[in-house]
């Protein structure tokens, strides 16, 4: 078995989707429609999720969403909207992991060619940081937007993708052993908006 393998109950599992499904809610798309403020207003409301049983179990989110302003911002040079952190344990381990996403304003399967090439850009840019980058395009209905997450190595290779509502993502891959860098230096670094323990760890391992 592999040493992050974690086996949690399902009442634990259920209790964290729901409280990440319910940071959706209310988030409607008339008053978010341009995807960095729908973002911003997720991010904020996903960032300090916490889930605990009486067995052990636990999970806590945390959102870095990067500096996108300039053409040097932090967003710019590598390549991601934000950064998901996940701290999780079970009464016998601890780690903490994080994923990087390039997100769109709407499904990635609608994207023109022109923006799947800059899509595609924006992955191989990502790959510098993390072997796994997630790309999320934003599905509208009329009173609330989801992200959906896909594989950005299968979108960069032209291969046939999936595309999972962000809740059961984390649920299927976060917190799993499947997804997520967990190099202590890589998830510290990104924790900070304008990525500048990134720039010096990237200089420095270069």
């Amino acid at each position: 078995m592999p040493k992050h393998t974690f086996r949690f109950s399902k009442d634990f599992l259920e209790r964290l989707k729901r409280a990440i499904r319910q940071a959706f809610v209310g988030v409607e798309p008339v008053r978010f429609g341009q995807e960095p403020n729908y973002t911003s207003a997720i991010l904020s409301r996903l960032h300090g999720i916490k889930v605990q049983s009486d067995y052990g179990e636990y999970a806590k989110i945390q959102a870095t969403n990067f500096d996108d302003r300039g053409p040097n911002s932090a967003e710019h040079r590598y390549g991601a909207d934000f950064a998901i952190t996940a701290t999780v344990s079970d009464p016998q381990k601890t780690i903490r992991k994080a994923i990087l996403v390039q997100v769109k304003g709407e499904p990635i399967d609608d994207l023109p060619p022109q923006e799947m090439d800059r899509l595609k850009k924006q992955i191989a840019t990502m790959k510098q940081v993390v072997n796994s980058p997630k790309v999320a395009g934003i599905r509208k209905e009329e009173r609330q937007a989801m992200l959906e997450i896909s594989s950005g190595n299968r979108v960069l290779d032209g291969e046939t993708y999936s595309k999972t509502d962000f809740p059961e993502y984390f649920n299927q891959r976060v917190i799993t052993t499947l997804d997520g860098t967990t190099n202590e230096e890589v998830v510290d670094a990104l924790q900070e908006s304008d990525l500048k323990k990134l720039d010096l760890r990237i200089k420095k391992a270069g």
